[in-house]
């Protein structure tokens, strides 16, 4: 029992072939996959070790497919485009300002979120900082741990650095909600 390479099925080694000079694992096929993958692919050239599928493997009919065109960029790009025609600078006039208006919308938009998240940070940084303060205040004996107002602190900041992330979380999610509703 051998496995073939492109539907992995499992078969007995006299109904798979080997197409091509590849080995191992590689090395046996059935034809019709063989086939079929020809087709799929355009050609009958292994991709692996670069021989030609024998024997009698088909080409497949080229496609006339209207959807899909080729450009062959090493030929020249047609007639030389003239960079002074009238028609030309006004449509890359009206591709600027449909781009710019779009841009200062988008622009617009997220400048009040920029703001907002930098406020975050900001007061995120100040609570970690003042709790960071707290704890070098308390191990250096400065105040006593049993303060009920040093605990009452220590707790205060531990909650606003745990809600925080989650406010910011909930409010972007909103905001990304509305947005997709207005546009």
């Amino acid at each position: 029992m051998v496995e073939c390479r492109i539907c992995q099925e499992e078969d007995e080694v006299l109904s798979m072939e080997a197409p091509c000079a590849c080995n191992g694992t590689l090395k046996f096929a059935h034809r019709k996959c063989i086939q079929r993958w020809c087709n799929k692919k355009g050609d009958i050239t292994c991709e692996i070790c670069n021989q030609v599928f024998s024997p009698n493997y088909s080409v497949p009919p080229a496609r006339s497919n209207p959807d899909v065109m080729a450009i062959d960029i090493r030929q020249a790009w047609g007639q030389h485009i003239d960079l002074h025609d009238s028609h030309l600078l006004a449509l890359a006039a009206a591709e600027r300002q449909l781009l710019q208006s779009e841009y200062e919308d988008y622009a617009v938009a997220n400048t009040s979120s920029i703001a907002c998240l930098r406020s975050v940070a900001l007061i995120l940084l100040v609570i970690i900082l003042l709790f960071q303060a707290l704890i070098i205040t308390r191990d250096a004996g400065i105040v006593q741990e049993s303060s009920s107002l040093f605990n009452l602190q220590i707790s205060l900041l531990r909650f606003a650095g745990f809600l925080l992330p989650f406010y910011v979380m909930a409010r972007s999610w909103y905001i990304v909600q509305s947005r997709r509703r207005q546009g």
